[in-house]
């Protein structure tokens, strides 16, 4: 992920996520949690969504108090990410970003992951309603296709997400998800086009 910052020379601090540590220097590490689809539920978000959600609310289950509770435990900056799935190419889930407004708002974090590149607009508009207290992580690279896309392809992603939702909402900008079906070679240049379209929308 790359930051989204609100000074220049804040800009320039976030560059070096894309550069290699040195050796000499000790860097917090960012360690990933693994949390299990609620109950394994799948199917379209539309429907997990709803599940969980109303059972947080009758008390049934308490799946979201127990996703709160982990994350609570979590030290450092918390994220969550979502996606619509991606096998072969292939989204595998259907549904919107609206139906999981209320789930995400329930989540104790400190920013989202989330797929937005090739989504409709509407998704934009609906993450609006997202408390303004979780930053948003915006996919602006695409990862079920092998076309890299060009720098001002990512930052006019970014500049379309920011007039939609509104400044100070974004705080980071990434691939949709990982790239486990694409080439390294692919991979690898796709992530050079995500820095060098965040640093042209910088102005970088």
């Amino acid at each position: 992920m790359l930051p989204i910052a609100a000074s220049s020379d804040s800009f320039k601090r976030g560059c070096s996520f894309s550069r290699p540590p040195r050796k000499s220097r000790r860097l917090p590490r960012t360690v990933p949690v693994f949390c299990e689809h609620p109950h394994g539920i799948t199917g379209a978000p539309i429907d997990s969504a709803k599940r969980v959600v109303i059972s947080s609310v009758t008390n049934t289950s308490g799946r979201i108090n127990r996703n709160s509770f982990l994350l609570d435990h979590v030290t450092g900056e918390k994220a969550v990410h979502l996606c619509f799935g991606n096998y072969g190419g292939q989204t595998i889930q259907k549904g919107e970003w609206r139906s999981l407004i209320g789930f995400l708002n329930c989540l104790h974090v400190d920013h989202l992951v989330l797929e937005l590149a090739c989504r409709p607009e509407e998704d934009l508009d609906a993450l609006k309603d997202v408390d303004p207290k979780i930053k948003l992580g915006i996919g602006v690279v695409e990862v079920k296709i092998n076309r890299v896309e060009a720098a001002d392809e990512i930052a006019w992603r970014i500049d379309m997400a920011e007039k939609r939702l509104g400044p100070d909402r974004i705080g980071w900008v990434h691939p949709d998800c990982g790239f486990w079906m694409l080439k390294r070679s692919v991979a690898d240049r796709k992530i050079a086009a995500l820095v060098a379209g965040r640093n042209l929308y910088l102005g970088i």
